[in-house]
């Protein structure tokens, strides 16, 4: 028979549960099984269909014995004094001969599966195995509650990465991605425009006498004027294009299916908010971006990747907006 790998309420490992089972089953010497809460399976049996006839004589799981008609539920698990989940096996002993034993697994005060057997044995066997099943039944909900934890630790785990990931390629300051971020957006932007024969272009943006302000401000001044350029270049670009800032007083944009030109008539709509900001009062200086835009198609691969692989270089004498 085909066995099934099945994960008991998350707690134990596929193979644990099966191996378990077997265990007890060779350990007794008559079926054991791990079901749910309602009756179903929850590992192989080698004879599991001779063994469902015998467990729905007896009410291990709830249902009413089909030799003598009685409906025996299970005894109630939680100490009233402690409020804990106790682990004690439920008995029916049908007239006919035949008992159903059934213990329950618990974790965190939930019953999470029954360990339950059925065969006719005479009353000092029965006991026997109820009590040995009760201890495997505590341990198995220690092995779920164990395995929870586990897997709730690797969730954290998984989340703190993701998160520390993204602060690395997230600048602190303006929320905008970092340097590292556009790098890795950069190359697969030229891979896709040598792709698929693309425009691309890139422009460099520099926040003119920021250390002046710094200097004469301080640095929160200065603060201020980073997060408001970006907050006016992340609002007028498109879902396609990036907006990074690239460290110090420099940013840069990303911004495919462009060419140079293309791109210069997209900086220029920037200077109508750049104008709001100005004359708004909000900042303590004038806000005046100097400006690169270099292309694919003129510029190459390589003097893409150069304008920002070394030290930041000066862009005096170049166009800027205000």
């Amino acid at each position: 028979m085909r066995r099934e790998r099945v994960d008991l309420a998350e707690g134990l490992l596929p193979d644990n549960l099966q191996e378990i089972q077997d265990a007890l089953t060779r350990g007794v010497g008559w079926p054991v099984l791990f079901v749910d809460p309602v009756g179903r399976p929850l590992a192989a049996c080698e004879d599991l269909s001779s063994f469902c006839r015998q467990l729905t004589r007896g009410v291990a799981i709830d249902r009413p014995c089909l030799d003598c008609g009685r409906r025996l539920a299970l005894p109630e698990m939680r100490s009233r004094d402690c409020d804990v989940m106790l682990v004690r096996p439920s008995l029916h002993r049908c007239p006919l001969g035949c008992a159903d034993i059934a213990v329950p697994v618990s974790c965190e005060g939930e019953i999470e599966a029954l360990l339950v057997t059925a065969q006719t044995r005479s009353e000092a066997e029965l006991e026997a195995a109820g009590a040995g099943l009760a201890a495997v039944a505590e341990l198995a909900g220690a092995l779920i509650a164990a395995r929870r934890r586990s897997l709730r630790l690797a969730e954290r785990v998984r989340q703190q990465d993701r998160w520390i990931q993204e602060q690395t390629r997230v600048d602190a300051l303006t929320g905008l991605p970092n340097r590292r971020r556009f790098a890795e957006a950069l190359e697969a932007e030229i891979a896709r425009a040598a792709r698929y024969q693309r425009d691309l272009s890139v422009a460099i943006l520099d926040l003119e006498d920021l250390c002046r302000i710094n200097a004469e401000s301080g640095h929160q001044a200065g603060d201020a004027m980073l997060r408001a350029v970006a907050r006016c270049l992340s609002s007028h670009l498109r879902s396609t294009e990036l907006a990074a800032r690239m460290g110090g007083a420099e940013f840069a944009l990303l911004l495919p299916e462009m060419k140079r030109t293309e791109a210069m008539i997209a900086l220029a709509r920037l200077e109508p908010r750049l104008r709001e900001l100005n004359t708004s009062g909000e900042l303590p200086a004038e806000v005046r971006l100097a400006a690169d835009v270099l292309d694919l198609a003129t510029s190459g691969p390589e003097g893409l990747r150069a304008t920002f692989s070394g030290p930041r270089r000066s862009r005096a004498g170049a166009p800027t907006a205000a």
